[in-house]
């Protein structure tokens, strides 16, 4: 990897995980479809500009979303739902597996773009700031920051965890079968 780029960090809460990165070198897309592929990711949602060939990512089973909203910006209302809409899918066609996210430098809208969802299922943005600067010093402008303290989350994605943790708590055959008798 380049020095340059940051390395790719998983982040988890509850159900949820993410893997937050900046974009792949176009002469690296293998190797970052490779990686993806490992790591479990069915999705890939990309939040830069920079446009490069997906068919490597598509043939290892990744699809690629763009979801665009301006570099050092906190995203309006109508980008946060449809985020929060792109996650909910995700994890309800895909339990337990990982939501890849990148920007071009893995540093801000795509850290912050996780931060938002790790809020609306329930964590502070405080405690989702810190998680994520842990794993990766430097993300987040002041802007995005401010942006991120003052937002007012609306839990749109603690149903999902309630509901995936009861999926995953609960054997399906009593439902199929119908009650046992002893």
């Amino acid at each position: 990897m380049n020095c340059c780029r940051p390395v790719p960090y998983l982040v988890e809460f509850r159900t949820l995980k993410f893997l937050v990165s900046g974009r792949p070198e176009k002469y690296k897309i293998s190797s970052f479809a490779q990686e993806l592929f490992k790591k479990d990711v069915k999705k890939l949602v990309r939040v830069s500009e920079d446009a490069y060939d997906v068919s490597v990512l598509n043939a290892k089973g990744i699809a690629v979303e763009d979801f665009l909203f301006p570099d050092g910006t906190f995203p309006e209302i109508r980008s946060i739902e449809k985020w929060t809409h792109i996650v909910f899918q995700y994890f309800i066609e895909n339990p337990g597996r990982v939501l890849a996210v990148h920007d071009r430098s893995g540093l801000g809208r795509a850290p912050l773009l996780v931060m938002i969802a790790l809020t609306e299922a329930g964590m502070k943005a405080v405690d989702a700031f810190d998680l994520i600067r842990r794993k990766r010093k430097g993300c987040l402008n002041v802007h995005q920051f401010e942006g991120l303290m003052k937002y007012k989350p609306k839990c749109r994605l603690k149903k999902l965890y309630t509901d995936l943790e009861v999926t995953h708590s609960t054997s399906v055959f009593p439902t199929v079968l119908g009650p046992i008798n002893p």
